[in-house]
């Protein structure tokens, strides 16, 4: 049996556009410009920065507003809350791992699944996590 190997660059490109054609109806037909609120461990480390400076670029190139909201893990719960109930917020990433691993099911699981743009707060969640939808449509493009 043949083998081939699997290239995510053209899917990428491809999954990059259609979201950018996404947040332009939004804007232009809803006047909504879409944010996304990245809360990240006060003291994250530099590969952590780094990762979140990466979904800062993304974002800007399709006209996503992003905010970075370092905050101890003691009060991400209320971080949460607010976001939650604020309109203007359109999705939560709660950039991981937190310092006390232990904390992490608790702390997602507070993001509105509406809002929960990683799909990790369980099955109610309005979003499949990306790493398995992104090889869903890494395979289902072999096929």
């Amino acid at each position: 049996m043949p083998t081939s190997s699997l290239n995510g660059r053209e899917l990428a490109s491809f999954i990059k556009q259609r979201q950018a054609r996404q947040v332009r109806h939004l804007r232009q037909a809803h006047s909504i410009t879409p944010k996304l609120l990245i809360i990240t461990p006060l003291d994250a480390s530099g590969p952590i920065n780094a990762y979140v400076r990466y979904k800062q670029a993304y974002a800007a190139d399709i006209l996503v507003e992003t905010e970075v909201a370092p905050t101890a893990e003691a009060d991400m719960p209320g971080v949460i809350d607010r976001a939650n109930n604020d309109p203007h917020i359109h999705g939560i990433i709660v950039q991981l791992p937190l310092n006390d691993p232990s904390q992490t099911d608790a702390i997602v699981q507070r993001i509105a699944p509406a809002k929960d743009v990683d799909g990790l707060s369980g099955p109610q969640a309005a979003y499949t996590p990306a790493t398995a939808q992104a090889i869903d449509w890494l395979l289902a493009g072999y096929n």
